[in-house]
């Protein structure tokens, strides 16, 4: 007698899905921060869980997603905290022809289409990547179009995968890897990774696969807004640098500016541009940016012909830079600092270490033969570590500047040799701090700056000496404003301006609120950002040198940071002195830039409106001209999506 075996469980059963699990990296510097870890259940749904940490913190989040028979959700959810440590939920629900959903930061219902959360989803992409080859472009949800389209593949330990350029979600696509089952693989920059585990070392070769895509979508964007005439004339223009003239001519030619008059003819065969009605500047400065490759063309269709990198990739940086310089893609002139932090927890996103004086010397070393003009240092850095530091960058002819170190106060930096500080709060946290309590918490400027005191003895033996000593100041105030100031489900006051012009997706990211601690704090923080803004005239009331940078949203932080000084009381002609000539100056670089004068380099802007009046009209940039190459910024924003 033979006796039947049990039936076997439908996990065994040939025909029935397994639970499948996929482990992600996320890279940072070459170091492992974090994972994603994706479980695809044999129901078809897919939990996510992703976690990091950078610089001491990073989100912590849940998601989970169930299909439809179309490919499109009928369920996702996602709580957890975000990046600023702010607890976050998404819930999301569709029937056959109808979506709600409702979050931390808005709600909304429509037609059912693929709703995007607000947090990158790796489950997500990959069902986007299915719909967009099944159907095109794929109705997303609160608002826009995703459209996915193959570039390249390759092999990577016998794992078949593709580049995809992924549109609808910013202002520019973005490339992504999928294998070949349709699984997301990877997306990798210069600053790190989220990568399949076990495929690290993959991350050199993608990135030299895209780098040429990328660039060759970058090169057609230039051909297509921007020209380089040989002789160029603008006509009836008022002009502001370095004095006023009205129905001015400014005249250029291979470059360069060669005469500055009111009423000049043109000259013969020149390419002109009737400037009536408008203002003529100098090419505004952003002394504080963390560019990448994509940032170019965003910041010179908002005026912006000059950044200086406080810290980024130096292969990338230097590749950006010779780009640039030579005109293939479109971007500001670009100044490069080197940063430099030390190990540790909070250790900053970089590969240029110093814990010893020999890592000291061959980082500079390394630093002032790439062409390298200042040195940043970090907030992890070891104290005795920075006169280290400043003796050897000033051996070659290098500035320095930075945050301060933890343990460090200010006074201490400046009189260790620093020639600037980064960020205000970094200033001014020896007024309401101890030493021993973390710099990096913004959250103790909204707590105790408004009782700062200007006249009082500690205030002003700090900002004495600071002008003693020519300190430059790199206040950021956008950044104080939007981390102290902005409540979930509010506006940015960065993007509050040209919000409605922004891509769909881009427009949500404005209402994500600031600190944690905002919403329970927003008057005290108030008076506390209110106190930043009259800190920083006061600097400016005493002769300490500031320059305007923006360590945030390219192009549109540099205008809110300039209307920040404008509504701090800084006169607007000098607003727009520190965002050029002032900046050239501080980089030795006024002999050559940062006004219109004859035998000067061509960078200025042409704006719709007078900035002495207002000086928010600097958002309203319609003509750029960089180094004599005629940029239409309203052509350029287009391309950027921005309408």
């Amino acid at each position: 007698m033979v006796t039947a075996a049990p039936p076997a469980p439908e996990s065994q059963k040939p025909d029935a899905p397994r639970e499948r699990r996929l482990v992600y990296d996320i890279v940072f510097s070459d170091r492992v921060a974090g994972h994603v870890v994706v479980v695809r259940h044999g129901d078809g749904t897919a939990d996510e869980d992703l976690e990091f940490a950078e610089r001491g913190k990073g989100p912590k989040l849940h998601s989970r997603l169930e299909l439809g028979k179309d490919g499109f959700p009928d369920h996702f959810e996602l709580s957890g905290k975000n990046r600023k440590q702010r607890e976050v939920r998404e819930l999301v629900s569709c029937d056959a022809t109808h979506c709600k959903w409702s979050g931390t930061d808005e709600e909304g219902e429509g037609r059912r289409a693929f709703y995007v959360s607000n947090n990158k989803s790796v489950i997500a992409d990959a069902a986007l990547l299915a719909l967009s080859q099944r159907m095109g472009n794929v109705p997303l949800l609160p608002s826009g179009s995703f459209h996915a389209e193959k570039l390249v593949e390759t092999t990577v330990k016998g794992t078949t995968v593709a580049a995809w350029e992924l549109s609808g979600f910013g202002f520019v696509p973005r490339i992504e890897w999928f294998s070949a089952d349709g699984e997301w693989f990877a997306q990798v920059d210069e600053y790190g990774a989220g990568i399949r585990q076990g495929f690290g070392d993959a991350r050199p070769k993608l990135l030299e696969l895209q780098a040429p895509l990328d660039r060759a979508r970058r090169e057609r964007v230039t051909a297509q807004v921007s020209h380089r005439p040989d002789k160029l004339a603008i006509v009836h223009a008022r002009l502001l640098s370095p004095k006023p003239i009205d129905d001015a001519t400014i005249l250029v030619q291979d470059g360069k500016i060669t005469r500055v008059g009111a009423k000049l003819p043109p000259t013969e065969g020149a390419e002109v541009i009737d400037a009536q009605g408008k203002t003529v500047l100098p090419g505004l400065w952003d002394m504080h940016v963390h560019e990448d490759a994509d940032d170019g063309l965003m910041y010179v269709a908002n005026g912006i012909t000059t950044v200086r990198d406080l810290g980024s990739d130096m292969d990338a940086a230097l590749t950006r830079q010779a780009r640039w310089e030579a005109g293939t893609e479109l971007g500001p002139h670009l100044i490069l600092a080197g940063f430099v932090d030390g190990r540790g927890p909070k250790q900053g996103p970089t590969k240029m270490f110093a814990d010893t004086a020999e890592e000291a010397q061959k980082v500079v070393e390394a630093y002032a033969a790439k062409g390298y003009v200042q040195i940043k240092i970090y907030g992890s850095m070891k104290p005795e570590l920075v006169p280290v530091i400043v003796k050897l960058a000033k051996a070659k002819g290098l500035r320095v500047s930075g945050h301060v170190p933890q343990g460090m106060t200010a006074e201490q930096a400046v009189k260790d040799g620093y020639d600037e500080i980064q960020h205000l709060e970094h200033v001014i946290f020896d007024l309401h701090s101890k030493p021993s309590e973390n710099r990096g918490q913004t959250a103790l400027l909204g707590q105790r700056g408004a009782d700062i005191g200007l006249d009082a003895p500690k205030t002003k033996a700090l900002f004495s000496l600071l002008k003693r000593r020519h300190i430059v100041v790199d206040p950021t105030l956008n950044v104080v404003e939007a981390e102290l100031t902005t409540r979930p489900g509010h506006e940015n006051p960065t993007l509050a301006p040209v919000l409605s012009h922004l891509p769909p997706q881009v427009q949500r990211s404005a209402f994500d609120g600031g600190l944690p601690e905002v919403a329970a704090n927003h008057e005290r923080y108030q008076q506390s950002f209110q106190r930043c803004l009259e800190l920083t005239k006061r600097l400016w009331d005493m002769g300490v040198p500031l320059v305007a940078g923006s360590d945030e949203w390219p192009g549109f932080a540099l205008q809110r940071e300039l209307e920040l000084y404008s509504k701090a009381g800084i006169p607007n002609a000098d607003v727009l002195t520190i965002a050029t000539l002032g900046a050239a100056k501080v980089m030795h670089r006024d002999k050559t830039t940062g006004s219109v004068e004859p035998g000067k380099v061509a960078d200025l802007i042409i704006v719709d409106g007078d900035p002495l009046a207002d000086i928010s009209a600097l958002r309203n940039v319609v003509t750029v001209v960089q180094a004599g190459r005629v940029v239409d910024a309203v052509a350029a924003r287009a391309a950027l999506s921005i309408h």
